[in-house]
C-alpha cells in the first residue's frame, strides 16, 4: 500500500481541509487545474498593552479549483509563530503577499490596534501644617484596558492617600491586562510656625513700663495672638514685671512648637546696698573696717549702724557681725531690711598639712619640703635659714631646715624640717666560678644600701643580658652589672668570669661512692678534696647538693626525701671531677 498527500485543497466555507488519499494496489495522478482563492485577516493575539506587541496572520479561502504552492511574504512584522502564515507586531498596519504555484498571488492589508497608553495624574491636597498628617492625594487614571489596581510605596492599595504628611508617595497602576504605570507625587507643608519676641523691661521697681514686641514668620499668615492676661493683641504694652504667656496661630490654627511661649518682664533692683570689708589683719587684732556703696532706689541714702554710726564707713572694728538699715530720699528701704555684714579676721597660721620627700640616693640632693600653709593672709613671703626665700624647698640634701614665714600683713610663724635619706648602695662578688671544659661559669652578687627592691641589667659577650641577681651559664669574659634600687638610684661594676682549659677527672682508682642506710658514702679519695656533690635522677634533674666534701677517708652524706631509683652522682673539685652511678633502695 502506497500513501499520497497534500495532493488538492478545496474550499468549505472558510475552513482549509488538509485532505490525504489513501490509494491500495492503484496509483492516483494528481491534477492541479488553476484555482482562485480569497484573502481572511485573522488576529491571533491583541496587544494588551500600550507599546507591546500581538500575532496576526492571514487564512487563504479557496474559492475555487485548487491552490498549490502557497507561500507568504509579509511587509514587517518581528518574527515567525508556528508558520509563515503568522507575525509577530506592534500597533500598525501590515501587508501579506500570497502566491502559489497555480494561481495568481494577492495582497492583504491588516491593521492591529494597541489601548491607549495607561496615564495617571493626581490632585494633591497639601499637608496645613508643618509636621501634620492631613494631606492627600487624589488618582486619576485613564488609558489602558480598565479594570485599575494601585500599589503604594506606603503599603496602601487603595486610589487615594488620605491623612497623610509631607513626603515622597509613589504609586504603581496596573490595568485588567497588568499593564504598568508609575507615578510620583510630593505633598508639601508650611515652614513651620516661629514666634521670637522681643521684651522691654520696666523702668522702675514696680512700675508698668515694660512691653513684649513680637516678629512672626512661617506657617500660613492670618496670624492671631492669645495671651495669659486676655489680650488678643500682637504686642504687649505698659506692663508690669512679670511673666506673660503667648499662644500663637495662623489662618489654617497651625500653632508654634511649643504651644505656649513664656517672656518675663523684668525690672531694676530694689534699693540694695555693697560693700567693701577689710578684715582684722592679724589673728586677734581691731583694724576691721566696713566701707558701704548703696544703689538701686532714688538716692540721697541714710545708713544707720547697730553700733551708733550713722555713715556709710565704719573704722577701727574687731571681728564680729555689724547691722546696716538703708533708706533713701523716699524712704525706700532695703530688702531684707536689716543688712548684716561680718568682719573676719584671718586664722591663726600653722602648716599641718606639710609633706618632706627623702633625698632617692646617698649624697644626692632630691630631698623636697612641700608647705601647707593656712591662716594668715595670703601672698606669704618665706625666710629660710639657708636664706632662701622659697615657699617650698627641692633639690636638697640630708639636714635640718627652719622657715620664718610671713604673711602680707607682716604675720609671722616659724616652721623646723629634718631631711633623712637612704645609705650609700653598694654591690660586690660574693663567688665567680670560672668557666672551664666541663661547665659554664657564673657569678653571685651582694648587694646592700640604697632603697630595696633592686633591679638588675647585666651586660657580657656574646649579646648576653639577664634581670637577675646571680647569673650562670656564663662564658668567659667581662660582664657589667648595672643595680638600680627603688629610687633609681644606680651603681656599675665590671666581673671577669675566667677560662679554665685544664680540667681533670679526680684519680678514681680507689674511689668508692655507694649508698648505705639513707646515706651517701664516698671512700678512699686520693688528697684533701673541697668543692661540691651534685645528684641527679634518672630524667637528668637535680634533686640534691652538698657544697662540702670532708677531707678524711670517708665522706657521709644524709639522703633524705628520695624515692627508690638510679641517681648519677658528681664530685666536683675545682677544675676536676667524677661521676658515679648508685641505686637508691
Amino acid at each position: 500500500m502506497k500513501i499520497y498527500t497534500n495532493l488538492l485543497i478545496y474550499s468549505y466555507f472558510t475552513k482549509l481541509i488538509l485532505i490525504t488519499l489513501i490509494c491500495s494496489q492503484t496509483l492516483l495522478k494528481a491534477n492541479s487545474p488553476q484555482g482562485t482563492y480569497n484573502l481572511i485577516p485573522r488576529l491571533v493575539n491583541d496587544i494588551d498593552c500600550f507599546g507591546a506587541t500581538g500575532v496576526i496572520g492571514v487564512i487563504v479561502q479557496v474559492t475555487s479549483g485548487t491552490v498549490a504552492g502557497i507561500q507568504y511574504s509579509w511587509s514587517g512584522g518581528t518574527q515567525q509563530i508556528s508558520g509563515p502564515d503568522l507575525r509577530v507586531v506592534t500597533a500598525g498596519t501590515y501587508t501579506v503577499t500570497v502566491t502559489s504555484t497555480n494561481s495568481n498571488s494577492k495582497t492583504l492589508t491588516i491593521s492591529i490596534t494597541e489601548p491607549a497608553k495607561l496615564t495617571n495624574s493626581a490632585q494633591i491636597t497639601d499637608v496645613d501644617c508643618f509636621s501634620l498628617n492631613n494631606g492627600k492625594i487624589i488618582i486619576t487614571s485613564s488609558g489602558g484596558t480598565g479594570g485599575y489596581k494601585y500599589a503604594w510605596n506606603t503599603g496602601a492599595n487603595t486610589k487615594d492617600l488620605l491623612n497623610i504628611k509631607a513626603g515622597i508617595y509613589r504609586v504603581s497602576v496596573t490595568d485588567s491586562k497588568n499593564c504598568f504605570s508609575l507615578l510620583v507625587s510630593s505633598v508639601k507643608e508650611p515652614s513651620q510656625l516661629l514666634n521670637s519676641g522681643l521684651v522691654t523691661d520696666a523702668n522702675c521697681f514696680g512700675n508698668s513700663t515694660g512691653k513684649i514686641v513680637n516678629t512672626t514668620t512661617g506657617g500660613n499668615g492670618g496670624y492671631k495672638y492669645s495671651w495669659s492676661n486676655g489680650s488678643t493683641s500682637k504686642d504687649l504694652m505698659n506692663e508690669k514685671a512679670g511673666t506673660y504667656n503667648l499662644t500663637v496661630s495662623d489662618s489654617k490654627n497651625c500653632e508654634t512648637s511649643p504651644k505656649v511661649q513664656s517672656f518675663t518682664i523684668k525690672q531694676p533692683d530694689q534699693l540694695s546696698v555693697t560693700s567693701v570689708l577689710s578684715p582684722v589683719k592679724c589673728f586677734g587684732g581691731s583694724d576691721g573696717k566696713i566701707e558701704c556703696t548703696a544703689k538701686g532706689g532714688n538716692g540721697n541714702y541714710t545708713f544707720k549702724w547697730n553700733n551708733g554710726a550713722n555713715t556709710n564707713t565704719i573704722s577701727q572694728l574687731k571681728a564680729g557681725l555689724y547691722k546696716l538699715i538703708l533708706t533713701d530720699s523716699k524712704n525706700c528701704k532695703n530688702n531684707p531690711e536689716v543688712q548684716e555684714f561680718e568682719i573676719v579676721q584671718p586664722g591663726k597660721i600653722s602648716n599641718s598639712g606639710f609633706t618632706t620627700k627623702e633625698v632617692d640616693c646617698f649624697g644626692f640632693k632630691t630631698g623636697e619640703i612641700i608647705q601647707r600653709i593656712e591662716g594668715g593672709t595670703k601672698p606669704y613671703s618665706y625666710l629660710w635659714n639657708d636664706n632662701k626665700t622659697t615657699e617650698n624647698r627641692t633639690n636638697i640634701g640630708i639636714g635640718q631646715y627652719s622657715c620664718q614665714l610671713t604673711d602680707a600683713n607682716k604675720c609671722t610663724e616659724n616652721f623646723t624640717y629634718t631631711i633623712l635619706g637612704p645609705p650609700e648602695l653598694h654591690q660586690s662578688a660574693s663567688k665567680i666560678n670560672p668557666e672551664t671544659i666541663n661547665g659554664k661559669g657564673s657569678i653571685e652578687i651582694v648587694v646592700s644600701g640604697g632603697t630595696f627592691p633592686y633591679n638588675f641589667d647585666w651586660t657580657g659577650p656574646n649579646g648576653f643580658k639577664s634581670g637577675t641577681k646571680d647569673i650562670t651559664g656564663l662564658s668567659k669574659g667581662d660582664y657589667v652589672l648595672i643595680v638600680t634600687d627603688a629610687n633609681n638610684c644606680v651603681i656599675q661594676k665590671t666581673y671577669t668570669v675566667p677560662f679554665l682549659n685544664a680540667v681533670q677527672t679526680i684519680d678514681d682508682k680507689n674511689i668508692e661512692v655507694l649508698v648505705h642506710n639513707n646515706k651517701l658514702i664516698i671512700k678512699n679519695l686520693a688528697t684533701d678534696v673541697s668543692g661540691t656533690i651534685n645528684i641527679y635522677d634518672s630524667n637528668g634533674s637535680l634533686v640534691n647538693t652538698f657544697n662540702t666534701i670532708s677531707t678524711t677517708d670517708k665522706s657521709e652524706f644524709q639522703l633524705n626525701n628520695m624515692i627508690s631509683g638510679l641517681y648519677l652522682i658528681k664530685i666536683s673539685c675545682m677544675d676536676k671531677f667524677l661521676i658515679r652511678k648508685v641505686f637508691v633502695k
